[in-house]
């Protein structure tokens, strides 16, 4: 028995709504964000349900169950052959005042009734709404389930949450997340990070431009006059700010967190270390590698200035006619080191990776 931890791979990437949503008695027109606004929904402690509105609009739906009712506020206990898709609905309605609080929830509130119902008088200003959704792959480990720690629910979030209920947002400001399952004989859980963020990046006249004109209920971008659309391949990236292994199969869940609700029992893990390094400088980047010599993580890959005997020069394209390398090199483990030491093993003088 390892106690290991093995992360489940999302289904594409994470989809945010911007939903119109009001009443007819509302006092205001749908709104943009304010500058400077803050929104947490929900709390990655809780363990338990409480039928509040904000726990209402916490939920995961697991597609394909062979149920009446697919979304359920917890985990659910059974398998789901489509796919586990976690969902998050931001409350809607504004105090007008205030763009955070000390909470970062009481100058926010949800409308009474549900999302298209009116919003309370003492938060009249109606916002955009906000949903957010992400899906795990979470059928592969269904073979996996009688040998999990918890064969019922195997499953659990990267703050440690094996119930589901912690699951939570924040709207500008940052938080990590994901999902994990567990095995009996290997105790080794899958994980999901607990996702999500919204950074306010709008203009917002921009923004207010969108809500007031774009009403298609297709959610086809593209119909959005407003918007000066980027082509689908560029990408924005960063390099990590914390130096610690959160993919693939662990000792420890990722920040060493305990996993806490698991059968009502809280589990623990003693391996580990809960002292993990921020790197020093980060670097933004849009190109398919982060730039030279910048921070990463031992899984991943990155640019070196230079290795052992090898010496950085620069990037050539392999995509040629007579290809430039033409004896290729497989390694088990996919870094730049390793990559280079299997050159070095052929007496290559010069190498790509």
């Amino acid at each position: 028995m390892n106690g290991s931890f093995t992360s489940v791979d999302p289904v594409g990437g994470g989809l945010i709504y911007y939903l119109p949503r009001n009443h007819p008695s509302d006092t205001t027109d749908v709104t943009a964000f304010p500058d400077d606004f803050r929104i947490l929904t929900g709390s990655p402690f809780k363990r338990t349900y409480d039928g509040s509105a904000a726990a209402q609009a916490i939920g995961w739906n697991c597609l394909g169950a062979p149920v009446s009712a697919t979304r359920q506020p917890y985990l659910p206990p059974y398998n789901c052959p489509n796919g586990l898709r976690a969902e998050i609905r931001f409350p809607s309605c504004w105090n007008g005042v205030n763009g955070q609080s000390s909470d970062f929830s009481s100058h926010m509130a949800y409308p009474i009734g549900g999302e298209s119902g009116p919003c309370p008088s003492t938060h009249p200003v109606r916002l955009v709404t906000l949903f957010y959704e992400i899906m795990w792959s979470v059928d592969p480990f269904n073979k996996f389930r009688a040998q999990a720690l918890n064969s019922t629910q195997p499953f659990v979030l990267a703050q440690g949450d094996a119930t589901g209920y912690g699951l939570h947002g924040y709207v500008l400001c940052r938080r990590v997340s994901r999902l994990f399952s567990q095995e009996k004989n290997r105790r080794l859980t899958l994980y999901f990070f607990d996702f999500s963020d919204f950074f306010n990046g709008w203009d917002r006249s921009v923004l207010q431009e969108a809500i007031d004109t774009c009403t298609s209920d297709s959610g086809v971008i593209e119909y959005c006059k407003v918007f000066d659309l980027y082509e689908s391949g560029h990408s924005c990236r960063k390099t990590p700010d914390v130096d610690e292994v959160v993919l693939g199969t662990l000792a420890t869940l990722p920040g060493y967190n305990p996993v806490t609700g698991f059968g009502g029992v809280p589990i623990t893990s003693s391996a580990g270390s809960p002292n993990a390094q921020t790197f020093n400088q980060t670097a933004a980047y849009n190109t398919s590698a982060p730039p030279l010599g910048s921070s990463a993580t031992a899984d991943q890959p990155r640019v070196l200035t230079s290795y052992k005997t090898w010496t950085y020069q620069d990037c050539y394209s392999d995509l040629v006619n007579g290809r430039a390398l033409p004896n290729g090199l497989a390694t088990k483990n996919k870094t730049v080191e390793a990559c280079l030491d299997a050159c070095a093993s052929k007496n290559y003088t010069m190498c790509g990776t």
